[in-house]
């Protein structure tokens, strides 16, 4: 998701609507390089019981428009397990700008791909993938089913591969308070994807997005929030990295005894 930050809070962007500044771009291209690199890279298994890989568009990448760098969750998430004493290593793919469906259509891309990133990633092979995707989407308006499908297609493409997922759901955003027909598809694909993972529950579990709704400048929530209301702060992405350790936990705990 890329997106210019902007000052009011009365006309904040869609998806895909708006074009960030050439300066901010360049900074931020330059970050999701070296931020790739380090979140693909796979290194010697001393002591990794278990490897997760985390997979999405910007919300996986850690853009926080107006900050310079991007902020991933999968290192906090890294943190807290270790600190819980679980030999983890968590690694991440994030691609801005990308909607589920382009994700689906593009799984054996090699720099992009999720099947393809699954492959890559050995000694010992992903034991979970977090998904995280579906806010693209929103700004295209499609079928909710389409939508539902272009994201299960992803989850199936790991089972596929042998790899347990967790489905995270559609976060909120300001966009959604904006427009009902962006919140009720939010919130429909996010109960059929529920719905559809309940009946998997051998190989994926789903997972509500740890902030729950977009409450404005002055909640008392707001600096886990970029002002473009769509992505999340340096803080949002910590915040969210802590709070998906319990499910990540459990779900690293539950597929492997299956």
């Amino acid at each position: 998701v890329l997106f210019v930050a902007v000052e009011s809070q009365g006309a904040l962007p869609k998806p895909m609507a708006l074009r960030p500044s050439r300066r901010w771009l360049l900074r931020s291209l330059a970050a999701m390089a070296l931020s790739t690199a380090r979140g693909m890279q796979m290194p010697a298994a001393t002591g990794i019981k278990s490897r997760v890989f985390c997979y999405g568009d910007s919300l996986t990448a850690g853009t926080a428009v107006p900050e310079d760098g991007l902020f991933p969750y999968s290192p906090h998430l890294e943190r807290v397990l270790t600190s819980r004493g679980i030999p983890v290593l968590v690694r991440h793919r994030g691609l801005p700008g990308w909607s589920a469906a382009a994700m689906l259509d593009n799984r054996d891309d090699e720099s992009a791909g999720l099947r393809a990133s699954l492959r890559k990633i050995t000694d010992p092979s992903p034991a979970l993938a977090v998904i995280l995707a579906g806010t693209n989407d929103l700004g295209y308006e499609p079928r909710m089913q389409d939508l539902l499908q272009s994201l299960t297609g992803l989850h199936e493409t790991a089972h596929h591969e042998g790899v347990p997922t967790l489905a995270i759901a559609i976060p909120p955003s300001y966009w959604q308070v904006q427009s009902k027909a962006a919140a009720a598809l939010a919130r429909d694909t996010n109960d059929a994807l529920r719905e559809w993972c309940s009946k998997r529950a051998d190989v994926t579990r789903f997972v509500p997005f740890p902030i729950d709704a977009w409450r404005g400048s002055k909640a008392d929530d707001a600096h886990l929030w970029s002002p473009d209301g769509l992505h999340f702060s340096s803080e949002g992405y910590r915040f969210v990295g802590e709070a998906l350790a319990d499910p990540v936990e459990a779900a690293l705990r539950d597929f492997a005894s299956k």
